[in-house]
């Protein structure tokens, strides 16, 4: 007989997940800004890890006008610009696209492995990819009653 201590399915760990980002739903300073996409991309075979893929969507932003920080004490990860345009000299006739100063945090599921990442920015989307902690990483083991 075999117990598997926390161990969960990938199923579950999306749940978890889900779970985590809306109990600790993002805080943030004026409205939610950067609208953000999250969904676990299971493994295509045994050599490859199953990942978490958050998308946020900064259109009219620049790579260098946004800071992405994750902090792995906290388990967060920061969507910040200090970059401001509401004092911008030029008279518009219409003005819909602003682009104002903003802060957006996730609260991250521990299982998420915060220093194994890939990120791009491709026509105003910020795509961030995290590894996925391995059963081992996590600390999760198989006992087997009986044996020492």
């Amino acid at each position: 007989m075999t117990i598997a201590l926390r161990y969960y399915d990938l199923d579950d760990l999306a749940d978890r997940i889900n779970t985590t980002f809306y109990n600790h739903e993002l805080k943030h300073s004026g409205s939610n800004f950067p609208k953000i996409n999250a969904w676990l991309e299971k493994a295509k075979d045994e050599t490859c890890k199953n990942k978490l893929i958050i998308q946020a969507s900064l259109s009219g932003y620049r790579p260098e006008d946004v800071e992405i920080t994750v902090d792995a004490t906290e388990s967060t990860l920061t969507f910040e610009s200090a970059k401001n345009t509401e004092n911008d000299e030029t008279e518009y006739f219409i003005r819909e696209i602003k682009k104002s100063a903003f802060s957006r945090k996730l609260v991250l599921h521990n299982s998420i492995n915060l220093n194994s990442y890939d990120s791009k920015y491709e026509n105003g989307l910020v795509t961030i990819s995290f590894d996925l902690k391995t059963d081992e990483e996590l600390g999760r083991r198989k006992i087997k009653i009986g044996e020492n």
